[in-house]
């Protein structure tokens, strides 16, 4: 099984570098499952239907978030619309809008469980443990053989991402780090065959900060004032993420980093 998963897409610039590059991925890589974060799909900030279906057109196969997931009051019922493929994070508490795991049918490769989560450190909103709630998720699907379990941690403290690796190294195919926007050079197989990156970076223009004018923030951190997110639209688009190439029993063989300029 080949998967590919990009980071956060932030705005119309990583809509549009998907929009141009993900045909060639396609036949490059021969993807069988495209998964991206959308935490900051829409304006630099959150999650909308539409943004959501617009990727879905580019060939986009399921949807993870974050912090930002609740932005827009609007999308909170289309969370729960289950043919919309988009998951938020699953340790908010269980009565929140939408849902935090999914089963994935890929036909002859079989089903794929592909699971959100979000840190605890250094985060506005108080969640339940990842520990605790991937724990309760497992033991929930004990007795199903899936091609491959695929979690996205999003979450700021590396060491907690990392934390999160060892304690599922074996258990899980898959573990993405998401949120920081920022692309680490550890994409790696641990011991008992989990592929794993402490963060897949973004998907947003490339002369930026984390995908926002430059101005704007050098101006939050001179003045403390409050600042307004602002959008950077020109220049080149970074696209970061991992291709995984995943065995029969669910073991990842292959990982590589996927770090790529767009032209807009």
């Amino acid at each position: 099984m080949n998967v590919l998963f990009l980071g956060d897409v932030v705005g119309s610039p990583g809509r549009n570098a998907i929009k141009k590059a993900l045909p060639e991925f396609k036949k490059k890589y021969k993807l069988d499952l495209v998964i991206v974060n959308v935490d900051n799909v829409t304006h630099g900030i959150g999650t909308t239907r539409d943004k959501v279906e617009e990727l879905m057109h580019y060939g986009v196969d399921y949807f993870t978030n974050g912090d930002h997931v609740y932005r827009f009051k609007e999308f909170l019922k289309d969370l729960d619309d289950k043919n919309l493929p988009v998951l938020r994070p699953a340790n908010y508490p269980e009565v929140s809008p939408g849902r935090g795991f999914d089963v994935i049918d890929l036909g002859k490769l079989g089903q794929v469980l592909l699971i959100n989560l979000m840190g605890q450190v250094f985060l506005r909103d108080t969640l339940d443990s990842p520990f605790k709630k991937i724990d309760e998720i497992l033991e929930q699907f004990k007795d199903v053989k899936f091609a491959a379990i695929i979690i996205d941690f999003h979450a700021e403290a590396t060491s907690e991402k990392k934390a999160l690796s060892y304690y599922l190294d074996g258990k899980v195919s898959l573990i993405v780090g998401t949120h920081t926007h920022i692309q680490t050079n550890d994409a790696m197989i641990l011991k008992r065959g989990t592929g794993y990156i402490t963060d897949l970076g973004m998907v947003g223009t490339k002369d930026s900060i984390l995908g926002e004018n430059i101005n704007s923030i050098l101006e939050h951190y001179k003045l403390k004032t409050p600042h307004r997110y602002t959008l950077e639209e020109e220049g080149k688009t970074a696209l970061n993420g991992v291709f995984a190439e995943i065995d029969s029993k669910g073991i990842t063989k292959k990982i590589r980093l996927v770090n790529v300029d767009v032209l807009s």
